[in-house]
């Protein structure tokens, strides 16, 4: 009983007092059902409780939102503000690796301009070994894309500027073209070295061609000795085909089975390749 009462609200406690007061008697399940009941009640009252304070928080966060706004801006430009320095600093840094790799590429620059005299000796002392009197290195391609009009003006370019320095040949380009000039220049254009070279200096594809010649030659010398050398073997088999009909007539058909078997085509060679390691055949 005591923990039925505990269990109820404060209404269902006063109603159980009211019946022990009088002298009627009490059942159970009337008990169970007034228990229900104060349970329900207690339910509904701290779901309307919960849905107040739900409303007041609402309405809380609205008016922290409307008071926000304002310092949202304040907020968004101190941001602004820290990436701007971060940014400069990053540029700074980027400039001076740029500067030093700069610096780096000049000084390769001005080693290859104080070597490049002395390798255009070295290369005119070759061509001249070769027997080219002026070195024609490149020339333009006879059919340039009709599609490339860019390179079309700069072969004109060169062309021109050759022609105004007084150069023998309009493919050898001048020194103070500028370097991105003779690159695209040089986009169209096939080599001429091997054209200029001596007799005696004939090209490899012609040099491949002469020496398959020559393989084929000696393949065929080889194929004329095989051929003497099989007439040679016909006519050592002759005077071995004469056994073999004597041993027919002796032997009848085993000695035929046997004779074949003895004096094939495979078993002939077997029999030339033991006779170059012993040194001779033995006489059957």
């Amino acid at each position: 009983m005591g923990g039925i009462l505990k269990g109820m609200g404060k209404e269902g406690r006063e109603a159980v007092e009211k019946l022990t007061s009088s002298t009627d008697p009490i059942d159970t399940t009337s008990l169970i059902k007034m228990q229900v009941l104060a349970l329900e009640r207690d339910k509904s009252l701290r779901l309307s409780r919960l849905k107040t304070i739900s409303k007041r928080i609402d309405h809380l966060e609205r008016a922290y939102r409307v008071s926000e706004m304002p310092l949202l801006k304040e907020d968004y430009s101190v941001q602004q503000g820290r990436d701007r320095v971060e940014w400069e600093v990053r540029g700074k840094e980027m400039k001076e690796e740029e500067r030093k790799i700069w610096e780096e590429e000049m000084a390769t620059k001005a080693r290859l301009a104080r070597m490049r005299d002395d390798w255009e000796d070295r290369w005119v002392a070759l061509f001249h070994s070769c027997g080219i009197q002026r070195p024609l290195l490149f020339l333009p391609s006879e059919n340039p894309p009709s599609s490339n009009a860019k390179a079309k003006n700069l072969l004109s370019v060169g062309k021109k500027l050759s022609a105004k320095s007084n150069l023998k040949s309009p493919n050898v380009l001048p020194k103070y073209l500028n370097i991105k000039l003779k690159s695209e220049l040089l986009l169209n254009v096939r080599p001429l070295v091997f054209l200029k070279l001596k007799p005696k200096k004939r090209l490899l594809g012609n040099a491949k061609s002469k020496l398959a010649l020559r393989r084929s030659k000696r393949r065929g010398n080889r194929g004329r000795k095989k051929r003497k050398n099989k007439g040679r073997r016909r006519r050592e088999r002759g005077s071995r085909g004469r056994k073999k009909r004597r041993r027919k007539k002796r032997g009848g058909k085993k000695g035929r089975k046997r004779d074949r078997r003895r004096w094939s085509r495979r078993d002939y060679k077997g029999r030339e390749r033991k006779k170059q390691r012993r040194g001779g055949l033995r006489e059957h």
